[in-house]
């Protein structure tokens, strides 16, 4: 199954955050990716961070208003901008850690 490379990562794990992460990054670095959404998602999600206000107590809310503020902004920045801060390409799917090559082996004695 490919993914949709303009996408986020697609995994909650923390692989799949930490590269959405550093594609975040490189995002806000370029001039291609508009700088009012530059400016909307990861200031909200920071002001909603350091506000007085919570939806639930302790830190949980927190993380996820972060982190969904995270997948916008990787979901509304130019596919071509997303494609390369991953270092994909349009037509490839994205790497995934989780693919693996299905095979047998057997251990061979040298003599």
């Amino acid at each position: 199954m490919t993914q949709n490379s303009s996408k986020p990562s697609g995994g909650w794990n923390m692989t799949s955050l930490m590269n959405d992460l550093a594609t975040a990054w490189r995002l806000v670095k370029d001039p291609r990716v508009p700088g009012i959404l530059k400016l909307i998602l990861p200031v909200a999600g920071l002001l909603y961070l350091i506000s007085p206000l919570d939806l639930l107590p302790g830190p949980i809310d927190d993380i996820a208003v972060l982190f969904v503020a995270l997948r916008l902004f990787l979901q509304m920045a130019p596919t071509a901008a997303v494609n390369d801060a991953r270092g994909t390409t349009g037509n490839q799917p994205s790497r995934n850690d989780d693919d693996a090559i299905d095979t047998t082996w057997r251990v061979v004695d040298d003599k």
